[in-house]
């Protein structure tokens, strides 16, 4: 285990360096609920990684579940990166209205974390009317900013809309809000950050 933490440490020192990035790296050993909080708070973004397969840490990786779980400790934002491989072309920004959903877009804009990917901004709401609220609210924070993308909007759940169009349209990040707390019906029903983990390859930019 512990040659394989170097292994990860030395590929991390290496695209940091190659980045241009100042680091440094800490070892540290505890629950990863009480590490990374503390660490986090001295930050601006967390970034990590969660596999489409199983990695060599085997068992010792944190689930989709408790991935999501380090935003109601205070991780946030949190970046959620998947395998080496992939490329961050395209980001889908989606808002609900949910208060988490417009922070979450407006620091991820402020950060500009991708200059050079092509971006769409997705409003969905319960009606036709809410949803378009939603979408000319955002758009014109959006251009504020000096972003002039694609947009779109849809009537219905987060829970069941997102998915399917996140995956028709190829995207390779979604950047979202989900929900404070853990209610039963959260566990019965998975939030749809759980299901773009357990179900594609594409990465998270989350705030709660």
């Amino acid at each position: 285990m512990d040659r394989e933490h170097d292994r990860v440490c030395q590929q991390l020192s290496a695209a940091c360096f190659q980045a241009g990035v100042n680091f440094d790296v800490r070892r540290s050993k505890g629950d990863p609920f009480e590490v990374i909080p503390r660490e986090a708070q001295f930050h601006d973004l967390v970034v990590t990684g969660h596999l489409s397969q199983q990695g060599p840490l085997g068992e010792q990786g944190l689930t989709a579940a408790e991935t999501l779980a380090l935003l109601s400790c205070g991780v946030q934002p949190l970046l959620v990166l998947r395998d080496a491989e992939s490329e961050i072309r395209r980001v889908l920004l989606v808002t609900d209205g949910l208060l988490a959903s417009a922070k979450a877009i407006r620091q991820f804009l402020s950060q500009n974390l991708f200059p050079a990917a092509e971006q769409r901004l997705l409003a969905i709401g319960a009606t036709d009317e809410q949803a378009q609220e939603l979408l000319r609210e955002m758009a014109e924070y959006s251009r504020s900013r000096q972003l002039d993308c694609e947009s779109g909007w849809l009537r219905g759940s987060l829970r069941r809309m997102l998915l399917p169009y996140a995956q028709k349209w190829q995207a390779d990040l979604v950047v979202m809000g989900i929900p404070k707390g853990n209610s039963i019906l959260r566990t019965l029903l998975p939030d749809p950050a759980r299901l773009i983990l357990q179900q594609t390859n594409m990465g998270l930019y989350l705030m709660a």
